[in-house]
């Protein structure tokens, strides 16, 4: 069966508990060597997509995401 897919960028705090708990993955924050945080949700957007739907080098076309 397909589900609808949820990706949520960002601490997620707007969002009620009830929504969080029927996840069925949560990834933890990246956390780097300092408290700076150097990537912006808009870069993390752009590499999690592009990964996700881009080009798919190894059969060259585009990956289905229905």
């Amino acid at each position: 069966s397909q589900r609808p897919v949820l990706i949520v960028l960002g601490t997620g705090s707007g969002l009620a508990p009830h929504i969080i708990e029927r996840c069925d993955y949560i990834l933890g924050p990246i956390h780097g060597f300092t408290h700076f945080n150097h990537l912006s949700v808009r870069s993390a957007a752009a590499a999690i997509l592009d990964r996700w739907i881009g080009i798919n080098e190894r059969y060259g076309k585009r990956l289905s995401v229905e």
